[in-house]
């Protein structure tokens, strides 16, 4: 899967988590600027992805993933 059919994928399961935030603010989605983005939104946006998107990006990574972006390179590297 290319990057950009990566974000757009990814940008779907961010709207779905994330029904709040704007279709074309969603890349600039971080923790602390993203309601309701706390550890149990973290865990099913995890799940979400791996159903969505099938593809797994670890749960070891829940704590260091902050952003749309961190996200995208995780699942970017499981891709490779």
């Amino acid at each position: 899967m290319n990057p950009e059919l990566i974000s757009k994928k990814l940008t779907r399961v961010f709207c779905e988590a994330f029904p709040a935030i704007a279709k074309e603010n969603v890349t600039a989605a971080t923790v602390d600027n993203t309601p309701g983005w706390d550890s149990l939104a973290t865990l099913t946006l995890f799940t979400l992805i791996e159903e969505r998107m099938d593809v797994k990006i670890g749960y070891d990574n829940l704590t260091t993933v902050k952003s749309f972006l961190d996200i995208q390179k995780e699942i970017e590297k499981e891709m490779k």
